[in-house]
């Protein structure tokens, strides 16, 4: 209320002076009446019609202040009363924006923060959610697995037990580097893009660090890519090329083909995954970077909805654009685009 009290104080002193400047003025207007239409003689008589003039403009100007004190301070109050519910965590709160003044203004702009804000809460609530929800399959598979562990079981086994936990770290490994880097993007204002460095030695030098993967599927892997250096954000560049491979070799079947390639042209960088793998439905193609969104859950269960997100934030957060072309059964491809910062 002490904000509330304020502001009427402050309303109240811009009205009073602007009444007294108000009544000062038509006085000295009145006066000049008086003197200019009295008696010569030295008798001042009062002027009737000046007089009710005035009396006039005063009561007129008074009802006008007086509503628009009304009428602004109710405004304002309504404003403090919404701020004050968004601080205590309610997002749903609207003001009127109706008008062309600067507090209509103001009310849209309000109403704009307040619902980017209930987006945010929401988003936050359901990145919990899903979270705790995907950490804990992990967490009890690498239990169950590590109590196997404690029996007695034959060599084989236990070396089959042991590639399930490390895999099953792996990916917690995964989604909690994608979680801090997510956080990271959204806290972060201007990104640092100073690294000089080569795209075409960041592809080659993934591709031949995951072999063992389209190795294991017998992927045939087709490698085009330019050599160039460019400056920018060497980590984060890094992290576009190999979400967008390691999809590719994840949704790739058995004897398939990848596709990727690297150009520099136009003052952009152009680069591109193809594959001949399981496709995207129509009905999933809405849905393909909303985060936490796993399409085809029964041929995807390393998937954890982060991955195409994250790199589509990052693309733009590089100033560039990610799109795709996919059909259903046929394959994928992803393009990205990204503007050039020479070295």
């Amino acid at each position: 209320m002490k904000k509330v009290k304020k502001t009427r104080s402050l309303v109240v002193k811009i009205l009073v002076s602007v009444i007294a400047l108000l009544v000062g003025t038509l006085f000295i207007f009145n006066m000049i009446g008086v003197f200019v239409l009295g008696d010569m003689d030295g008798k001042i008589e009062i002027n009737p019609t000046v007089l009710v003039g005035t009396f006039s403009m005063i009561v007129l100007a008074t009802i006008f202040i007086v509503i628009i004190y009304n009428v602004l301070l109710k405004r304002i109050e309504a404003l403090n009363e919404a701020v004050k519910k968004v601080s205590h965590g309610d997002y749903t709160v609207t003001v009127s924006d109706k008008g062309n003044d600067e507090l209509s203004l103001l009310g849209e702009n309000f109403n704009k923060m307040a619902k980017e804000l209930a987006a945010n809460a929401m988003l936050s609530k359901d990145f919990i959610s899903y979270v705790s929800h995907e950490l804990k399959t992990p967490l009890s598979v690498v239990r169950t697995h590590a109590e196997a562990l404690l029996d007695d079981c034959e060599a084989d086994e236990r070396n089959a037990y042991a590639s399930v936990i490390i895999g099953e770290a792996d990916k917690l490994n995964e989604m909690s580097k994608n979680i801090i880097t997510l956080c990271k993007l959204d806290s972060s204002g201007l990104l640092p893009m100073d690294d000089v460095f080569s795209p075409a030695e960041q592809i080659k030098s993934f591709v031949l660090a995951t072999q063992d993967k389209p190795a294991a599927k017998k992927l045939n892997i087709e490698l085009d890519v330019e050599s160039f250096d460019i400056r920018g954000n060497a980590a984060l560049t890094y992290l576009v090329w190999q979400n967008l491979i390691a999809n590719a070799y994840k949704f790739t079947e058995q004897n398939g083909n990848v596709k990727i390639s690297l150009t520099k042209e136009d003052g952009e960088i152009h680069f591109t995954v193809t594959d001949d793998g399981v496709g995207i439905t129509d009905e999933d193609k809405q849905k393909i970077f909303t985060l936490f969104f796993v399409g085809n859950r029964s041929r995807n269960s390393e998937g954890s909805g982060i991955g195409l997100y994250l790199t589509k934030v990052v693309v733009e957060k590089l100033g560039g654009v990610i799109s795709f072309l996919s059909t259903k059964g046929q394959g994928s491809t992803f393009s990205v685009a990204l503007p050039i910062m020479d070295a």
